[in-house]
């Protein structure tokens, strides 16, 4: 057996841990781990109040059973939010804070199975890569979340909660250049604009519009200030 059917063998049977430690021993992919836990953590908050008890049993032999001793599972209510846990957890050991590949992995899994992504993926992707982020809600149709980021993006590129998108730095005279993926904002006003008739696509679509032409206004005032301050 390989060391690829031992990793997907131990996934089927919910031993995620274990599956963990195969990948990093024979340094193989720990994507698959990561996108069938996220698979089974959508089926589990989909379950029946029966089948979410069972998930105990696989979670204590992940070491996060509501009496084991994980890090976190034994102040989890519900065997749901130990599940979400424990996929948090794992890609908190296994992936640095400026790598997307595991989150990237689970944003995808979660998309295609129609759920929300959880906060904490949410937060710690668009610190790495808001970008990539943006990407995948317009590539997977999520066009008003796509939507609702886009703004939140720019506004932090303006100074507002810059440092939850990963900037070092607001856009302004005494500060590094701001790069900003203006090509998904054009992809995504033209969505927008596609469905113009439908009252939310129109609010959305005005909105975002207001926030660009404010931020370029904002652009030409500290290309201003960056000119008088190199002649000063």
């Amino acid at each position: 057996m390989s060391s690829n059917d031992a990793l997907a063998l131990l996934v089927s049977a919910n031993l995620f841990v274990d599956a963990v430690k195969i990948a990093n021993v024979f340094k193989i992919d720990v994507r698959p781990v990561v996108e069938g836990l996220a698979s089974r953590c959508v089926y589990l908050s989909r379950s029946k109040p029966s089948e979410k008890d069972l998930a105990w049993d696989w979670l204590a032999e992940n070491n996060f059973g509501s009496g084991g001793d994980g890090d976190c599972g034994s102040t989890m209510a519900t065997s749901v939010e130990a599940a979400w846990s424990l996929l948090k957890k794992i890609v908190q050991d296994q992936e640095k804070t400026s790598v997307t590949s595991l989150k990237k992995a689970i944003a995808v899994r979660l998309m295609v199975l129609g759920t929300a992504l959880p906060a904490w993926l949410v937060n710690a992707y668009k610190c790495a890569n808001p970008a990539e982020l943006l990407h995948l809600y317009l590539s997977h149709g999520f066009i008003i979340m796509a939507s609702n980021f886009a703004v939140e993006y720019i506004e932090a590129a303006l100074g507002n909660g810059c440092q939850y998108f990963g900037f070092a730095n607001a856009l302004h005279a005494h500060s590094t250049p701001i790069w900003l993926p203006f090509n998904l904002f054009d992809q995504l006003m033209l969505e927008l604009k596609d469905h113009i008739d439908n009252p939310v696509c129109k609010k959305h679509y005005v909105r975002i519009n207001q926030t660009l032409d404010h931020y370029m206004s904002t652009v030409k005032r500290v290309s201003k200030d960056m000119i008088s301050i190199s002649v000063s």
